[in-house]
């Protein structure tokens, strides 16, 4: 599209911002995904333990925990990805802005492959919250393996 510097820099920057707000979002999608899950195992023990509709109910509860770390890590890693995909776009949009100038005046695609960027965030912080996860839920499942 050909446009003048500023028309570009002002789509690029709207463009920015939705990618940013996409992360902003993917990383709360994390966040509640993970958290949710986690409390869903403990409360789903409790109802077994508190109803014992089933014999043995040691081990559907880990069994039920098996359950619920699979739809963690699953769910985890589709969404690590996303985050990866969204920084990515990001950080080419980035590499666009920080090229454009008044000579240049080749059409603007702010769609540009992203194949080869590599994000400057990595968000390796992240990984904290599925392995407290597994390793709490782990810790239930053995204590209740134990008691029951």
């Amino acid at each position: 599209m050909r446009a003048k510097l500023e028309t570009k820099a002002a789509i690029l920057t709207a463009m920015m911002s939705e990618d940013r707000r996409e992360v902003r979002d993917t990383r709360a999608a994390i966040y509640n995904i993970v958290s949710l899950l986690t409390v869903s195992s403990f409360a789903l023990t409790a109802f077994l333990l508190e109803k014992n509709l089933f014999p043995g109910p040691a081990n559907l509860c880990v069994l039920a925990d098996a359950v619920v770390l699979a739809f963690i890590w699953a769910f985890f890693l589709r969404y690590k990805a996303d985050l990866y995909y969204a920084r990515q776009a990001l950080k080419a949009r980035q590499d666009l802005i920080k090229g454009l100038n008044e000579s240049d005046t080749t059409d603007l695609n702010p769609f540009p492959s992203v194949s080869k960027v590599i994000p400057d965030i990595k968000d390796r912080e992240l990984w904290w919250l599925p392995v407290m996860a597994t390793m709490a839920i782990l810790l239930k499942a053995i204590t209740m393996w134990s008691i029951l």
